[in-house]
């Protein structure tokens, strides 16, 4: 895709969207996954700054969706959630 094709206003549906929830039940799922990896007794040192990135990764990935979803729906005159 090119900067040229992208459309912010993909994000702005109002109905329920399945796939969107569904996406955001994965992310969840993950950031719960990489964030209990990351506190884990038997990680250490590295290891667990690296498992603590993965799980920030994750979540700022989600929280850039969710960003995008709110700035599509405000330009469509839509409420922000």
């Amino acid at each position: 895709m090119k900067d040229t094709d992208y459309k912010i206003s993909t994000f702005a549906f109002a109905e329920k969207n399945d796939v969107w929830e569904h996406i955001l039940y994965i992310l969840d799922l993950n950031i719960e996954n990489e964030t209990q990896r990351a506190i884990a007794a038997e990680i250490a040192g590295e290891a667990r700054v690296h498992q603590c990135g993965r799980a920030n990764a994750i979540s700022d990935f989600k929280n850039l969706l969710l960003a995008e979803r709110r700035k599509a729906r405000i330009e469509a005159g839509l409420t922000p959630e």
